[in-house]
């Protein structure tokens, strides 16, 4: 299966202006996983694993876990947070000295979708008084060796490049200029990873807080909303998870081109992990169009 898939994104990397991508298909209950990693850059290590910037994937990893582990102490506004419903705005310059108060400042009122940054910011905040511990260190129990915040990444990392930050390759640094500028953990960006820890990040926290089971439990009766405890839902032909699901389907997308998506019923699921953002931030229709093939090639043979 992953060789034809293989042969599919090398032709396609070869058109793309990034230089790495990987690809990695899991089964949550099995534990199985397939993965590759490309590259036509040939100062990337051989020897090594590539680490991609998970950009936005880092909130499902951080408060979609925060969830699943301590779904009892989510009150409304939280779970307005979590969805992107509270009316916060979707972003804005950050300064490392307030951001908290400034974050903190904003009412909480149930609206329609706006996706925020903001929203997982404050719910951070919230979480924070709420357990009065460590985040870092709860959602890090849950994620593989090979899934790390940006400042615990030890030299030598083999770390895609995903643009430049004052003339400069960022490289095995966080791309998000919030969460560089705040230099401290956060939760809507800052997470690297390779394809197979990400991989066994996920089959990781389904074993020890069932994902499946409980955001199932919860779009049984959701009414209304785009997005479900932390992760994005799939729907229709056109979603980026590609055409071919069919049970009810959640993921999330990152700025730097990755993207995760889970099929909850069958529990199984795939990665895409680019470094998109190296030399073109806005030309997506040649990073969505390989979003879709891969989408639909895992779930028309991964089975």
């Amino acid at each position: 299966m992953m060789n034809s898939l293989q042969k599919y994104c090398q032709k396609e990397l070869a058109k793309q202006k990034f230089d790495c991508l990987a690809v990695g298909a899991f089964d949550l209950n099995s534990a199985e996983i397939f993965f590759f990693e490309l590259t036509k850059n040939k100062s990337y290590l051989n020897t090594s694993p590539i680490y991609f910037d998970l950009a936005s994937l880092t909130k499902p990893l951080t408060l979609g876990v925060l969830y699943l582990e301590n779904e009892k102490i989510f009150d409304e506004e939280m779970l307005l947070l979590l969805e992107h419903r509270a009316g916060l705005p979707a972003h804005g310059r950050l300064a490392k000295s307030e951001w908290r108060d400034f974050i903190s400042s904003y009412a909480i009122k149930a609206t329609t979708t706006t996706y925020s940054d903001f929203s997982a910011l404050r719910l951070m905040l919230e979480l924070e008084k709420k357990l009065g511990v460590n985040l870092k260190k709860r959602c890090e129990t849950y994620w593989d060796q090979e899934l790390l915040y940006w400042k615990d990444l030890s030299p030598g990392k083999n770390c895609a490049v995903t643009g430049l930050r004052g003339g400069r390759e960022i490289t095995a640094v966080v791309h998000d200029d919030n969460a560089f500028v705040l230099d401290e953990f956060v939760v809507h960006a800052g997470l690297f990873a390779t394809v197979e820890g990400l991989c066994k990040t996920l089959i990781n926290i389904n074993k020890k807080l069932n994902l499946q089971k409980k955001i199932l439990d919860v779009l049984a009766t959701k009414k209304e909303g785009r997005f479900v405890r932390g992760w994005d839902i799939a729907t229709g032909e056109t979603s980026l998870a590609g055409p071919g699901f069919v049970g009810p389907t959640i993921g999330h997308l990152g700025f730097t081109g990755t993207s995760l998506w889970i099929d909850l019923k069958s529990g199984k699921g795939y990665a895409l992990l680019t470094n998109y953002t190296q030399y073109a931030n806005y030309e997506r229709m040649a990073l969505n169009k390989l979003r879709r093939e891969v989408g639909s090639f895992i779930w028309n043979n991964f089975t």
